[in-house]
């Protein structure tokens, strides 16, 4: 029933919505909960499952590297299956799919990048990630971020965990396709 009260069962729905979607659970319609209930559809899942075609991947956490989340801070580990995309997803994250010859998986976004911090290629179809534009033409991106005017170190527009790695069959860099998934 709508009352105008922001009452009990007002705050243990915001609650709820809170954990559904990744946020500090306070009860409070905050900056953060307002995005999140404003976004009524997260944008991937809008691309309906549109496959992004032979990105070039490369490897990041594991034992080589020790890699920590950017969304909960556990370190990546060498049999998580789990990717890094160039942009912050507020809230509840979609799955990631992704295949090559060796065959398709799924796997949890857990780390932002990789080079870039700010470039969600995928909402736009057809767009290639920076990274693969400006390491090719060797100039610098000019985008806001830690990298900023500085020339990509490779072209990847994914980072893979080394367990999703070794089933997808990329060793240390390769080209892999990918979409969203609920």
């Amino acid at each position: 029933m709508v009352d105008g009260i922001f009452g009990p069962s007002t705050e243990k729905a915001v609650k709820q919505f809170q954990k559904d979607n990744g946020l500090s659970i306070d009860g409070i319609v905050g900056p953060y909960t307002w995005r999140a209930l404003l976004k009524a559809v997260p944008v991937p899942v809008e691309l309906g499952g549109k496959w992004i075609e032979n990105v070039t991947a490369t490897v990041f956490g594991g034992t080589s590297e020790l890699e920590r989340s950017a969304y909960d801070s556990h370190p990546i580990t060498e049999n998580e299956m789990a990717v890094a995309l160039p942009d912050r997803f507020e809230g509840k994250r979609p799955g990631v799919e992704l295949k090559t010859d060796k065959g398709t998986f799924v796997a949890t976004i857990e780390d932002v990048g990789p080079w870039n911090i700010d470039d969600p290629y995928w909402e736009t179809p057809g767009q290639r990630p920076d990274a693969e534009t400006h390491y090719k033409d060797r100039t610098a991106l000019t985008l806001a971020g830690p990298n900023r005017g500085r020339v990509p170190a490779n072209a990847a527009g994914i980072d893979l965990s080394p367990a999703l790695a070794r089933k997808l069959g990329v060793d240390g860099k390769g080209l892999v396709s990918w979409r969203f998934v609920v």
